[in-house]
């Protein structure tokens, strides 16, 4: 059985060049969006600026989850873990961070089935449906948003959605 460690995470998002010196500081080789997407290379989701969170375990950098805010939603802009397998340091970051964005709507493309399972199975994510490699619904979805949900799945990803549901008490 694996021991699950301790984690502290960020208490606030860094650049993708600052994560990319906070992990090399450390040893370890961060790759930024340019560097490692095949799915999403080339759409917003590369283009924009975002912020990545960072969970240390015994004061080094061992996961990052990044984010990125566009046309009134939040794109997911890569998760990404050096632990060990098992140890759910990836994951508890990727919770907390979506805890903290729970205002808009969250939109990603899940890389593989371990991406499906987090999002959809432990964070609430639903699958956005594609049909004919056109995205289906999803009207409040921005064009360029849903353009490259359209790209990253005819490449293989998983289109997913969290929708920020606004309790009634903060309509007024």
């Amino acid at each position: 059985m694996v021991e699950i460690p301790e984690i502290k995470i960020s208490k606030n998002g860094f650049s993708e060049s600052e994560t990319k010196k906070i992990f090399a500081d450390a040893g370890v080789e961060w790759e930024t969006r340019s560097e490692r997407y095949e799915k999403l290379k080339g759409t917003i989701f590369e283009e924009i600026s975002g912020k990545w969170w960072i969970a240390y375990v015994d004061g080094k950098p061992l996961a990052s989850q990044g984010i990125g805010e566009f046309e009134g939603v939040y794109l997911l802009l890569g998760a990404r873990s050096y632990a060990e397998k098992g140890t759910k340091v990836g994951s508890r970051l990727t919770t907390h961070v979506i805890e903290l964005h729970g205002d808009k709507p969250i939109i990603g493309s899940a890389s593989g089935s371990a991406g499906k399972h987090l999002f959809v199975n432990k964070n609430g994510f639903k699958l956005v449906e594609v049909k004919g490699g056109l995205v289906q619904g999803n009207t409040d979805l921005p064009t360029e948003v849903k353009s490259a949900l359209e790209v990253a799945e005819n490449r293989g990803g998983i289109p997913i959605r969290k929708i920020y549901l606004r309790m009634p008490d903060t309509w007024f």
